[in-house]
């Protein structure tokens, strides 16, 4: 069992700033304020501003098998390595993880500081605000209006998807090779999916703060698509409804560390 000194190095928490963002699909023709999406669809619908009142940190990388491992005390990853992303991950595992991350910080020794934090996973907005970075190109990579390149090529400094690999090897692939985004966020696109809090539902209309998603539905949601995933699902603004009891080798998550009010 790792020391919470180790486990915390591990997670690389980084600082996601208070502040607000245009949400939702991007599919809004040449003049507007956003870069047009063709692969946008009616499930990523509306355009909403959403605004995070209290900043908050979140794992830098997504949660690695030596870290899962070390909270939960076994591994159900199929690809397995230490550095790997932790994934073939249900969803109610995800959640244990942070229950019982919450539970190791409270007994700790040491910094007290760290019990004035407890562990979850993201909600989708504040997925979606992390992942953008400012941004409202399909993807968090610089925009140039002049390049005219694929999709796909836009994608391969920053993910890994079904198109972009290395040869001869299956994914997941290690954390953080890849450039991060301008919030110091490695591999938001591809590697693997990530599970957020919420239900799969309709986007509320108008302006929203801090909002935690519906109260009841039948699928979990996923994001950030995976490393057998198709360029378009790698998008910022993609969504995927999983039941929440599925898992696969393409399925893992990020936590995020918010201050007790």
């Amino acid at each position: 069992e790792a020391s919470l000194e180790a486990l915390m190095e591990e997670l690389a928490l980084v600082r996601i700033p208070y502040g607000s963002q245009t949400l939702g699909r991007s599919s809004i023709g040449p003049g507007a304020s956003e870069e047009a999406d063709p692969d946008a669809d009616v499930t990523q619908e509306p355009v909403r501003d959403f605004e995070i009142s209290i900043g908050h940190w979140m794992t830098s990388l997504e949660v690695s098998q030596r870290a899962y491992e070390s909270v939960m005390g076994d591994n159900p990853s199929v690809a397995v390595r230490e550095n790997l992303p932790a994934n073939n991950i249900r969803f109610h595992q995800a959640q244990e993880f942070c229950r019982r991350l919450n539970a190791i910080v409270l007994t700790a020794d040491g910094d007290s500081d760290w019990r004035n934090y407890y562990f979850r996973l993201p909600t989708e907005d504040e997925w979606e605000y992390a992942a953008r970075a400012g941004t409202r190109a399909p993807i968090s990579a610089a925009s140039d209006p002049n390049n005219r390149r694929p999709f796909p090529f836009l994608l391969e400094p920053i993910a890994w998807f079904e198109t972009h690999r290395v040869e001869n090897e299956e994914g997941p692939y290690e954390r953080g090779q890849l450039v991060p985004n301008a919030f110091g966020l490695y591999d938001c696109h591809g590697n693997v999916g990530e599970w957020v809090s919420d239900w799969f539902g309709d986007y509320p209309a108008g302006p929203v703060v801090d909002p935690q998603g519906p109260v009841s539905g039948s699928y979990r949601i996923g994001r950030g698509g995976s490393w057998i995933s198709y360029p378009q699902c790698l998008r910022s603004v993609f969504r995927a409804g999983f039941p929440p009891a599925i898992c696969y080798e393409g399925l893992g998550f990020r936590a995020v560390r918010t201050r007790n009010l």
